[in-house]
């Protein structure tokens, strides 16, 4: 697969307009609606899309804040704000919003900390239902915030220093096929591992230690 394949990272890459790039001679541009004067919105129906889970998200927090009782209530709020933020993100990256290429390459490098850290606060969110700590206080959201700002920002450095080059680090990784080895492993394969972790834990809790059955084959049968 190549480098670029991904509409997100590819716009880190030497081969991306966004760093004076041609494209990826197999790729297929997606050019969107023209705005005047040479400019284009690339894809509006994942801004919409965007637009609608923003919206639909932050009804979830307010509704979510009206249950005092929630066991993990904060702690899922910290999710939810969190996948505010990759919305967003997404509206000015795979969105395709007309900005300036160095904007879009920051906004890039955003996303892509802000979806590690998203995932890793939910896969700490699995571990809340245990109950090791109590849910809701200073130490447990601390551990999360603070835990979850590091990986943010270390995925946040290395997209901006391969975006732009700071340091040349990362340089032998912008051509070539499959190179960009730390954001494959930050992007694309440390969220699966979060997500897996987390559907385990919650497995575990539900069947072993709750003791129920239902809410696992309900999940079988109709999963959304």
């Amino acid at each position: 697969m190549p480098i670029g394949a991904n509409r997100d990272t590819e716009q880190l890459f030497n081969q991306s307009p966004t760093r004076g790039g041609s494209g990826w001679p197999a790729g297929c541009d997606l050019t969107g609606i023209p705005l005047g004067g040479n400019r284009r919105l690339a894809n509006l129906g994942s801004i919409l899309v965007c637009g609608i889970a923003i919206v639909v998200t932050a009804f979830l927090l307010w509704r979510s804040e009206r249950k005092k009782a929630a066991v993990g209530r904060r702690e899922i709020q910290l999710f939810l704000v969190g996948y505010i933020v990759v919305s967003i993100c997404e509206i000015f990256t795979i969105g395709g919003f007309p900005l300036d290429s160095a904007v879009r390459r920051g906004f890039t490098a955003a996303h892509l900390a802000a979806i590690v850290a998203t995932l890793w606060i939910l896969m700490l969110n699995g571990i809340v239902g245990y109950q090791l700590l109590d849910d809701g206080t200073p130490v447990s959201i601390g551990l999360i915030l603070i835990s979850a700002v590091a990986l943010f920002v270390g995925t946040g450095y290395i997209a901006l220093d391969t975006g732009f080059s700071w340091t040349g680090y990362w340089d032998d990784t912008l051509n070539g096929n499959n190179r960009a080895y730390a954001l494959y492993t930050l992007y694309q394969l440390a969220p699966l591992v979060f997500l897996t972790v987390f559907f385990l834990l919650e497995a575990f809790l539900v069947l072993r230690i709750l003791g129920e059955r239902k809410p696992m084959s309900k999940w079988r049968t109709d999963p959304f």
